[in-house]
């Protein structure tokens, strides 16, 4: 080794290690993230990994890489080249994958979409023609004033209906001459009496009787009775008729319902509602008006006090003739009730009299105040009330329909809808579904004079913008609102049995257009897009929507769920594609090698789809019907898959002999064998492992394949084949060894042979081919992982071994001549650590407990753990035996001088300061580690480091062991060996940036440094460090094994005198042959050279007892220094008394003086109020080993001077610890 002093440039080494630490820091990570493995927490990517090695690769140029690639590259690049290319494939696939069910694009979906045939429900011209009059007719005799959301200008609306119809103007004149022929409809006010509040209390109970009367008065005097007709319940039907009919019923059915009641024919009246001042009466009336602009309507509350009163006249309504007789009427029947006070009258409550000239079209329902009818009357509250227009038409066309205004409605409808379509569409545009002002206030219109509901009106909107849809396609938010409209507004009995099955026909005919579109996406959508998808997630939510209507389940009681029709659609588009796939590849020749192929081609379309229906499909139909897409796509799918599998495979993967004959391998000729069983393998594997995509319950319903059995033969060579490239590839790579400086630190450099980088990448790409296999039958799992740790391992030992050979060969070993630690060393170190760092992090990366634990018993599983951990510890273990073997042979080789330098340090002259007679041995030191620093991995270099720090101490410990006389009586020599060691302890440290605590406070440290402060020590001073461990012993004891003893010591500052009460003890340990003790207590003051003038005590010998009672005292009188002397204490030692024999013991206990209460002259108590003390004993039997400074001191103090006192007292201490020993 050599001796010289490092230049300022170099620096030393603490310094080198300090500035160093950053640089470490960045080369640990550069070797885990190139050499090394990720941790499965950070992904399973082997690219990282080998971007290191192509990079090399490619720096050594193009000789190098054909080399390194002659053994086995084919096999071993190809078969991670497939796995790779096959995971890209799949994750591209699932990026791309096209929902196969999104919803076709509008130029797809025109003519090609059957309809329905019951759905071409086309107007011919001459229904167009009357459609059209129709619409002129309901413009021309609009009724009601125009509200801000229509269009009032007549010929905006004839404008907009010519163009709607696509009519020439001169049929537009026509068919308007035709309409201006027609009678004008009879304009009918609907009135809806609901409710009153706030009425005045006319009865003496505070409340009221309360009804109303209501009629229309006319504006002119002309008009006659007979000349107005009118429909509406008698005056003793509440709600204005029967309830179980439904509204929007045909003028000739309301004539009949009519004939069965009393004809009230102008004036009105609502039901009496009793004892009340806010009545509830919802009751319907209905008038025909001659002129809306004069007419007006009147209305009267009274409180009902009489069975014949106001009530009554209302019931000779029949015997006025003429609206001047209705008026005069009016009049008498108040006069009437104004003037009969002394009979029982009806009161009068408030009045409303409404003009009719600007009731809007859309209605009117509004509270209004009552009036009086003179000065002289007082009322009060509110009437609510709803007042529509409609009219009663009587042009010849038939009543007897019931479905003739809705469905001229709904044709109307289409015909506006069908026209702003195609002008959005025209312009480029998307329609919105919103009709202008122009078609709203015709279709108002219509739907007021044709007198229908706000039921009718949505169930027409429905079948019209669904019937257009099954045609136009436009958005789905558009059918969306119709149906959230039309479920809003239906009740029972709000639509006619004709219409809800009409509405039922239109639900079929919807659902099942639906259906086609979901059924044939796959195969006509080309590229996915956002759009599509969206479609797809309306179209969906629309069918949902449909679904759970209450007008759906009203009108379609018995239909599938949707749930069971889109399942039912699902599994036949599954079938029916893995139908067409498999005749596909049936259909061509039947040798294996194209069999194999098209085998795998079809299984990766399975795939494809797979992935599609889980990844795309899936979000879409869960988010909107709650249906897994993908369970019932993969359920069919494996049902029909694991009947034809094992067949289909058992032709392109004939069995394959597990091993590979001695001789030459033909790797090219393999690779073609093995690229398509593995293309095989994963493609199988992928379609099997979707099955964790389901339900546990889904999962135990499926047939169980085991298709593992067809290729573990194939795997089994693939196993041999790799083990020979391994072991073939490090013996070449040890013949091409060349060193690559791969890890700078600032100017110098860590240097490593490229043989390290080859082994090491190998590996990774043999662990990295298992784990990417992902074989998942357990039953033969562990056996090929076993196999493959096996051929890694003992990759890693050969590479190793080889190293190490090549070491002996360069003549390292050799006895003769100089050594030197040279390049060549360090670098084969490197080589070695750097290929077991590879090796360590694989039973984590490789996921032992994936393949091993389900199904098997815990202690199986532990037992197949353990087995396969040790297979790899036994590697590691044997690769470190291999780095030690050289590190050692460093340290061994520096003993000598080692030897050398500390001998000086020791004889240096006495004057001399420690840290100058060490300078030698540090400028050593300094020079030889800085080297290895430089050119060592930083574990390797520790390794040495700790090496030589050993030699260091084993050196310290046998110079100051030397039973030399001289050495012994210089005691200088001891001082400076003990600031020495301190000094070296921070060089080997450096403040955490050299060898580790745990490393540097090894045991053979602790003993060198108990040494050196024993050998410095006086007697006295031992005595006094050993009682203070006695004391540290005893405060570690936990429980009583031998026993306790209690007392009770106090000092008194008065009389100077310690007290020692021994009380009692309690399971002792028996050491008579009866199973007892006779045990006494033997009491002294400690350290004899503090308490020289007092005599040990004892206690009377109690027998026969393992639980005695002494219960006495004893004195001893203490001065100020012995109170405050280091180390004092009370020693307790029990004994077991033996007549014939020398007596035994049994145990000791040690109370310092310090803690004894007056020593700090505080207040002593009573006797009877200081609490006894229960102190643990030890014994020697107790200590699983001995104490190494309590050992020490013994030994020490045995080589001392030491008085006749102190050498009883050391003579039984080492007895007792030699026997502990």
């Amino acid at each position: 080794m050599t001796d010289r002093r490092p230049s300022k440039k170099e620096g030393s080494l603490a310094s080198r290690l300090r500035d160093g630490d950053k640089a470490d820091v960045r080369k640990a990570r550069r070797v885990k993230s190139e050499m090394g493995f990720k941790s499965v927490k950070e992904g399973d990517d082997d690219n990282a990994r080998a971007s290191y090695y192509r990079r090399y690769m490619s720096e050594i140029g193009e000789g190098r890489r054909k080399q390194i690639n002659e053994i086995g590259g084919v096999f071993l690049n190809g078969i991670n080249s497939i796995i790779s290319k096959y995971e890209a494939c799949k994750r591209n696939r699932r990026a791309s994958t096209i929902p196969p069910l999104s919803i076709l694009q509008q130029s797809s979906i025109e003519g090609q979409m059957e309809l329905d045939p019951r759905d071409s429900e086309v107007l011919n011209e001459v229904e167009m023609e009357l459609m059209y009059i129709e619409a002129l007719y309901t413009i021309k005799y609009k009724i009601g004033a125009t509200s801000d959301e229509h269009l009032s200008v007549t010929q905006d609306l004839l404008d907009y209906v010519r163009q709607a119809f696509d009519f020439s103007p001169e049929n537009h004149e026509r068919l308007l001459l035709k309409v201006n022929e027609e009678k004008p409809p009879v304009v009918v006010l609907e009135v809806t009496v609901v409710e009153a509040k706030g009425l005045e209390a006319k009865d003496a109970t505070g409340f009221s009787d309360p009804y109303c009367m209501l009629g229309i008065v006319p504006g002119s005097s002309g008009g006659a009775a007979h000349g107005r007709k009118d429909s509406g319940p008698k005056e003793s039907t509440v709600g204005g008729g029967d309830p179980s009919t439904p509204k929007g019923r045909t003028a000739s059915q309301r004539k009949k319902t009519a004939l069965d009641q009393i004809p009230v024919k102008f004036i009105k009246t609502t039901s009496v509602k009793i004892q009340t001042l806010d009545p509830v009466w919802n009751e319907k009336f209905r008038f025909d008006l001659e002129d809306i602009n004069c007419d007006r309507l009147h209305l009267d509350i009274w409180d009902h006090d009489d069975d014949y009163s106001v009530l009554e006249y209302t019931k000779k309504l029949n015997e006025v003739k003429g609206f001047k007789g209705l008026g005069r009427y009016f009049k008498q029947i108040a006069q009437s009730a104004r003037t009969n006070s002394d009979e029982s009258v009806d009161d009068f409550l408030g009045s409303l009299d409404l003009k009719l000239n600007d009731l809007p079209s859309t209605g009117l329902d509004q509270w209004f105040d009552l009036r009086n009818r003179s000065s002289r009357s007082r009322t009060e509250g509110q009437l609510h009330l709803k007042l529509n227009l409609a009219t009663r038409e009587d042009r010849g066309l038939s009543e007897e329909d019931i479905l003739f205004e809705t469905r001229q409605h709904r044709d109307l409808l289409s015909v506006f809808v069908n026209y702003e379509f195609n002008k959005a569409r025209a312009l480029g545009d998307t329609w919105s579904g919103v009709l202008p002002k122009a078609a709203t206030t015709i279709l108002h219109q219509h739907a007021i004079q044709g007198d229908m509901t706000e039921t009718q009106h949505a169930f027409c909107c429905w079948m019209a913008y669904s019937h257009q849809f099954r045609k136009k396609f436009f958005s789905w938010e558009i059918l969306g609102k119709c149906l959230d409209d039309l479920d809003e507004k239906w009740s029972k009995a709000a639509l006619f049995k004709e219409e809800e099955e009409a509405l039922a026909l239109s639900f079929e005919r919807f659902i099942n257009h639906c259906l086609k579109v979901a059924s044939k996406q796959s195969e006509q959508l080309t590229v996915g897009s956002k759009m599509a998808t969206e479609k797809l997630e309306a179209a969906l939510s629309c069918l949902d929507k449909l679904y759970s209507t209450k007008i759906f389940e009203r009108c379609c009681p018995f239909m599938a769920t949707l749930k069971q029709q889109l399942i039912s659609i699902i599994k036949k588009f599954a079938e029916d594609r893995y139908k067409r796939l498999q005749a596909r590849r049936r259909s061509g020749p039947l040798d294996e090698e194209s069999s194999g192929k098209e085998l795998a081609n079809l299984l990766d379309k399975v795939n494809s789809n797979l992935y599609t229906a889980r990844d795309t499909l899936t979000p879409i139909y869960m988010s909107a019907t709650e249906v897994d897409y993908f369970s019932a796509w993969y359920k069919e799918t494996h049902r029909l898959l694991s009947k034809d599998i094992l067949n289909d495979l058992n032709v392109p993967l004939a069995s394959s002999d597990d091993l590979v004959a001695d001789g030459d391998v033909d790797f090219n000729e393999e690779m073609e064998s093995a690229k398509l069983v593995l293309r095989l393998y994963l493609a199988v594997r992928q379609f099997y492992s979707f099955e964790k995509n389901l339900s546990q319950s889904d999962r135990t319903k499926l047939d169980r394949v085991s298709y593992h059995g067809v290729f573990s033969s194939h795997l089994e060579r693939w196993l041999s084949i790799i083990d020979r490239i391994l072991i073939a590839r490090v013996k070449y790579a040890v013949e091409l060894d060349k060193i690559e400086e791969v890890y700078k630190i600032d100017k110098g450099g860590v240097k490593q042979s490229s043989s390290a980088i080859d082994v090491a990448f190998s590996i990774s790409q043999v662990a990295g081919f298992w784990r990417n296999l992902r074989w998942c039958e357990k039953e033969s799992a562990e056996r090929f992982l076993y196999g493959f740790l096996k051929v890694i391992s003992d990759c890693g030992v050969t590479y190793a071994d080889m190293m190490f050979d090549k070491l002996k060969a360069a003549g390292y070993y050799d006895d003769e001549g100089q050594f030197d630690v040279t390049e060549q060393v360090c670098i084969i170190l490197n080589d070695i650590e750097q290929v077991r760092r590879a090796l360590q992090p694989l039973t984590d990366w490789l996921q032992l407990d994936k393949y091993i634990g389900d199904g098997a018993s815990p202690a199986a599983a532990d037992g197949s753990k353990s087995r396969l951990h040790q297979r790899m510890e036994t590697a590691d273990s044997l690769m470190t035996a291999k780095i030690k073997q050289v590190t050692d042979r460093v340290s061994d080789k520096m003993r000598p001088d080692l030897k050398k330098q500390i001998f000086r340090l020791c004889w240096a002259p006495e004057k001399a300061q420690s840290h100058e007679a060490i300078d030698v041995l540090m400028n050593y030191l300094d020079s030889n580690l800085l080297t290895l620093n430089t050119n060592l991995l930083r574990a390797n270099f520790d390794k040495i480091l700790d090496s030589i720090w050993i030699e260091v101490l084993e050196e310290f410990q046998e110079i100051s062991s030397k039973p030399d006389e001289d050495f012994q009586k210089a005691k200088w020599i001891s001082q400076r060996l003990v600031e020495s060691l301190k000094i070296l302890y921070d060089f080997f440290h450096v403040d955490g940036k050299g060898l580790s605590q745990s490393m540097i406070n090894c045991s053979l440290y602790q003993e060198v440094k108990v040494g050196l402060e024993l050998n410095n020590a006086t007697v006295e001073e031992l005595m006094e460090i050993y009682l203070e461990e006695k004391f540290k012993e005893q405060a570690n004891v936990s429980g009583s094994a031998f026993g306790t003893l209690s007392v009770r010591v106090y000092f008194r500052p008065e009389t100077r005198k310690l007290t020692v009460e021994v009380l009692k003890a309690q399971d002792l340990i028996p050491l008579d042959t009866n199973g007892f003790s006779d045990p006494f207590v033997v009491i002294d003051l400690w350290p004899r050279h503090h308490f020289p003038e007092e005599h040990q005590r004892q206690t009377n010998v109690v027998k026969k007892t393992l639980n005695p009672t002494f219960n006495e005292t004893f004195e001893f009188q203490l001065s100020d220094d012995q109170l405050k002397c280091r180390a004092g204490c009370v020693v307790f030692t029990v004994m077991d008394h033996d007549y014939l024999s020398s007596n035994d013991f049994a145990g000791e206990a040690y109370t310092a003086l310090n803690t004894i209460c007056g020593i700090s002259r505080q207040k002593i108590p009573g006797r009877s109020a200081l609490t006894p003390v229960k102190l643990p004993l030890m014994h020697w039997k107790g200590q699983k080993e001995p104490d190494l400074k309590i050992s020490k001191i013994v030994a020490v103090l045995s080589t001392k001077d030491v008085s006749k006192t102190d050498l009883d007292f050391v003579k039984q201490r080492a007895r007792l610890n030699d026997d502990a020993v």
